[in-house]
């Protein structure tokens, strides 16, 4: 087993194991609004967000946010549509400014899991976002989210060009159990 295989299944099993423990957990499900940026002229699509969420309070005001979910990034540039599903998994700190609501940044890990078309040159495993978000209570169990994501790493770098994760608008609809 790689190095890599090694360290991803450990995240993996650690982030399982505090899902199971964690004070708040829940599912969320959510579109997304990316664009590339890099070699050529990208435009904006679609894509879906599908997860398990979990909040771990460190105290009355700071909790971690993490979990693990599925997340499709898509881009156009010209008559090429380019898709990328990845598992990702984010480590976040938010702070409750009030009792409803919380802003939170931290670090976003993708593992690329499939993509489209599947002869792309240069392909990277993984690529890192910095996000930036609020997360509204509405009532009870249901919240919502509001995040912007600032790509840093390229996500293709070869003979079709190179380009990396730009900026990616993210609603979700989160709910706790």
């Amino acid at each position: 087993m790689s190095l890599l295989t090694k360290l991803i299944s450990l995240t993996l099993f650690t982030l399982l194991s505090s899902i199971a423990h964690a004070d708040q957990w829940g599912g969320f499900v959510g579109l997304n609004n990316s664009e590339y940026s890099g070699d050529g002229n990208w435009d904006r699509d679609f894509g879906i967000e599908l997860g398990a969420s979990y909040l771990k309070p460190l105290n009355g005001t700071i909790t971690f946010r993490s979990g693990v979910g599925l997340v499709q990034r898509n881009s156009e540039n010209g008559n090429t549509s380019v898709k990328f599903l990845y598992l990702e998994i984010p480590f976040t700190l938010m702070v409750q400014a009030t009792n409803q609501l919380g802003i939170f940044s931290g670090l976003n890990l993708d593992l690329k899991v499939d993509n489209s078309p599947s002869s792309i040159d240069g392909e990277e495993f993984f690529a890192v976002s910095f996000p930036i978000g609020a997360r509204y209570s509405v009532s009870g169990p249901h919240s919502l989210e509001g995040i912007v994501e600032f790509g840093v790493t390229d996500i293709v770098s070869g003979n079709n060009g190179t380009y990396q994760l730009g900026t990616t608008l993210v609603g979700r609809y989160v709910y706790t159990f």
